[in-house]
């Protein structure tokens, strides 16, 4: 079991289906967080944007990620920054499940 706070506890992968499937999340988390580091921050920082993406806050902003970026396809702005296919598809599978 792990403690998730509140002395909470969840079941842990325990076969290797299970470590599998948390590997590949964290594997999909760690490459949406690095688009978003390359291709959402520095324009964030540039105009001197609230939503700095961090592993930290990453969570916290998915709703409105997954509306500008999957739903409205508003952001990524300009030429600069636009998403490849596999960028695009990384970011929707994290975002939808």
């Amino acid at each position: 079991m792990g403690s998730v706070g509140f002395g909470m506890q969840v079941p842990v992968a325990v076969n290797s289906f299970d470590k599998l499937f948390v590997k590949a999340q964290d594997s999909t988390r760690n490459r949406y967080l690095t688009i978003l580091k390359m291709k959402c921050n520095p324009c964030h920082i540039q105009k001197k944007r609230p939503e700095i993406f961090t592993a930290e806050n990453l969570d916290l902003f998915a709703q409105q990620i997954r509306d500008q970026v999957i739903e409205k396809k508003r952001m990524p702005k300009g030429k600069k920054y636009n998403l490849t296919p596999e960028e695009f598809h990384i970011i929707k599978q994290y975002l939808v499940p």
